[in-house]
């Protein structure tokens, strides 16, 4: 194994260059230090370097190396190593996005369960005012109330539809804890006609 403690001005190099180029390699600018630990044990003598990086973060390296006799990279090889690194930093990226993702979905799930669980009524929104996910405890006080299904990816506004008047208080109170960033706690009367009723919550952006 290459250290990077052990060999700062290579690893500096895989981190500024485009590629290195050493021959020969055991006395190259970049890769010298590699010389006492690892190129003359391997009988190492001509070495092209590709870091692979995604974004200013270095990954890796694909690297070409000659032995024993001095070796000129021509430029049909370097362009062949190049087309690689291209298609090894692409699967990275692709492998990368999709643990990303996987990590997101699986956080998202344990949310949902965790919510679903809660002795509170629950329901979350994102920044453009939709809904992302609720628990069974708010989807029937909601059907009790106005007789309506709560679902992801409608706005929560929608909910009040059925009355103006709880539209504009509940309207009224968001924008004061999205304004005040911070919880706002009250107690307002909503439903429809016999169904109405006092109603505790709190908004908290």
């Amino acid at each position: 194994l290459i250290g990077q403690a052990e060999h700062p001005i290579f690893f500096d190099a895989l981190y500024k260059q485009s590629f290195i180029n050493a021959n020969p390699a055991q006395i190259g600018e970049f890769t010298k230090e590699l010389t006492a630990r690892y190129l003359s044990a391997a009988s190492v003598t001509s070495m092209l370097v590709y870091p692979i990086r995604i974004g200013s973060k270095l990954k890796g390296m694909l690297t070409c190396e000659h032995t024993r006799t001095p070796r000129e990279w021509s430029i049909e090889e370097q362009s062949f190593i190049t087309s690689m690194l291209d298609l090894v930093t692409l699967k990275i990226e692709e492998t990368e996005k999709n643990t990303i993702e996987d990590n997101l979905e699986r956080n998202h799930i344990i949310t949902e369960q965790i919510i679903e669980k809660s002795k509170e009524s629950i329901l979350a929104v994102d920044e453009n005012e939709k809904i992302i996910v609720f628990n069974t405890k708010m989807q029937i006080i909601f059907q009790n109330l106005y007789g309506i299904d709560i679902r992801k990816g409608m706005s929560w506004f929608e909910l009040f539809d059925a009355n103006e008047e709880d539209a504009n208080k509940i309207r009224k109170d968001w924008y004061t804890a999205v304004e005040k960033q911070e919880p706002f706690e009250t107690e307002q009367i909503f439903g429809l006609a016999e169904k109405r009723s006092k109603l505790r919550y709190m908004i908290e952006p």
